[in-house]
């Protein structure tokens, strides 16, 4: 299992995010919908799934996003 973690890498613009996993790379636009001191929520259109709705939440030097069902969480470190 933690050959899996750490390797996600997570990129934000001000309208698309971009992830890396390995040589795999895509980039997805995004709107904010909503924010306060501690979240961000954005709406997001996936070939997948259609749209979505994820909520960032921050913590310190870290956040995280659920995944799935929202069941599990995966944490990121924050670089500015």
């Amino acid at each position: 299992m933690r050959r899996l973690f750490g390797k996600l890498e997570l990129r934000y613009t001000r309208t698309h995010f971009h992830a890396r996993l390995g040589k795999f790379v895509t980039v997805t636009r995004y709107t904010v919908v909503a924010k306060d001191s501690f979240t961000v929520a954005v709406v997001s259109v996936n070939p997948v799934p259609g749209k979505q709705v994820s909520h960032i939440h921050f913590e310190g030097d870290s956040y995280w996003i659920c995944l799935g069902s929202g069941r599990m969480r995966e944490f990121f470190k924050r670089i500015k």
